[in-house]
């Protein structure tokens, strides 16, 4: 009977193990798509046949957009990249980012999503705090109605299959050890009908780094898993589980319930008996396809935002062939650099909201330039976050001729979108 309860502990795990004769099967969890399928996640890799999926902007630029149809679209086109990698071997089915629009009919759905990160997460390391600390203090109304209340869209609306719980405190509770938020929220208020993942050893750091009421490894693996938890991006509820059931922390009841949850969405999902449905052929054409990719450029043309134009200098007339070509500089403390290593991380908050290191000097610098030679400054903006342009805009070399156009991360075709803005051939300001 030990055996038994002891394979279960192994299935909470993102990479479950194989189980000869038993329905566990070997599965890896963790795939990620935020605005595209990643091999971030154990559960997707890439071949030398299919190098990568296709890459959209990502949320912040497509909201902008304002066009829901567009987002819709997105989401059919990245759970079909998604449903082909797994055709062709290369992922799973199950994806921790918002953005996959899950298709409820006909069964089995073609790709499952899970909302991240709840709750009231928005500190990751900022005046000497990090998210494994943080203890966010918020009234219960604020907490329902503001911070929920997406993650309650998502579920409702989205019918997404999982919700991640964060690493932070709320109000003096951990979020992974929380069952106010995790049972009586999330599956109470929001009705959802899957599985509860933590962040990455979010258990562990209960243990190691936040010393939370000083648990030892058995007891935060019993608070989690009674707070809701049933998937462990981690090991710490195959390794102490087993000990939570014989000393009485946990029922035996809870792991049954949790094994549910998950195989509730794998067989939404057509795992078990291996029929995908109406997305067998979907295959590695699918990927990142030229209808793929022109939806990724439509997408960052509706997105990017036309800030200021004034005198009409946008949009820029290209020299008429056989004419002598614009030339162009390449400046800045990169200027030479023939190898691009751009490393995006968590673990960083933004003090304030100014251009990082010297780029406002640069741009003030090319103003006083252009100015002297008659020539316009335009400035573009990659930025996922929020920017403040009142320096700009108040700068009068800048405002004599001069356009700003903020384009975020434009996404797998950026360079050909913000071509089409900058010559005319899209019209931002629409």
């Amino acid at each position: 009977m030990e055996c038994h309860w002891r394979r279960r502990l192994h299935s909470l795990a993102i990479k479950q193990q194989g189980w000869n004769g038993l329905i566990f099967l070997a599965y890896e969890w963790w795939s990620e798509a935020l605005h595209g399928v990643l091999d971030v996640g154990h559960g997707t890799h890439f071949d030398g046949i299919t190098r990568s999926a296709t890459s959209f902007p990502p949320v912040i630029l497509t909201t902008a957009a304002f066009n829901e149809s567009l987002w819709k679209t997105i989401g059919v086109a990245v759970s079909n990249e998604a449903r082909a990698l797994h055709n062709a071997g290369l992922s799973g089915l199950t994806f921790w980012s918002p953005t996959i629009k899950v298709v409820r009919d006909p069964r089995p759905i073609k790709a499952a999503v899970c909302c991240k990160h709840y709750g009231a997460y928005d500190v990751d390391n900022w005046n000497g705090i990090d998210r494994y600390h943080f203890d966010v203090q918020v009234a219960e109304r604020d907490l329902i109605e503001t911070l929920h209340y997406p993650f309650e869209m998502c579920v409702k609306e989205g019918d997404a299959a999982s919700l991640m719980c964060s690493y932070n405190r709320v109000n003096g509770v951990l979020a992974c050890a929380n069952p106010r938020l995790l049972n009586d929220t999330v599956r109470g208020l929001s009705y959802l009908h899957g599985y509860i993942v933590v962040d990455c050893d979010s258990v562990e750091v209960m243990v190691s780094g936040q010393k939370y009421l000083n648990d030892t490894p058995v007891d935060a693996v019993a608070q989690s898993l009674n707070a809701g938890l049933d998937l462990d991006c981690g090991d710490y509820v195959p390794k102490y589980g087993g000990e939570a059931i014989k000393k009485g922390k946990v029922a035996e009841a809870k792991l049954e319930e949790a094994l549910k949850n998950l195989y509730i969405v794998l067989m939404r999902l057509g795992w078990f008996d291996g029929i995908p449905g109406n997305y067998s052929a979907l295959g590695r054409d699918d990927i990142c396809s030229p209808a793929s990719l022109e939806l990724a450029a439509e997408a960052a043309r509706q997105g990017i935002v036309l800030l200021q134009n004034d005198n009409n200098i946008l949009p820029l007339c290209p020299p008429p062939r056989g004419q002598k070509k614009f030339t162009v500089g390449v400046v800045g403390p990169h200027a030479n650099a023939t190898v691009a290593r751009i490393m995006p991380a968590e673990s960083l908050d933004r003090s304030d909201l100014s251009f990082p290191g010297f780029q406002q000097d640069m741009v003030e610098d090319f103003a006083d330039a252009n100015v002297l030679n008659n020539v316009p400054t335009i400035v573009a903006i990659f930025s996922v976050g929020g920017i403040d342009i009142t320096t700009l805009l108040n700068n009068s070399k800048l405002q004599q001729a001069s356009a700003i156009v903020w384009a975020c991360y434009p996404g797998a075709e950026g360079g050909r979108t913000i071509a089409d803005v900058l010559y005319g051939k899209y019209n931002p300001g629409n």
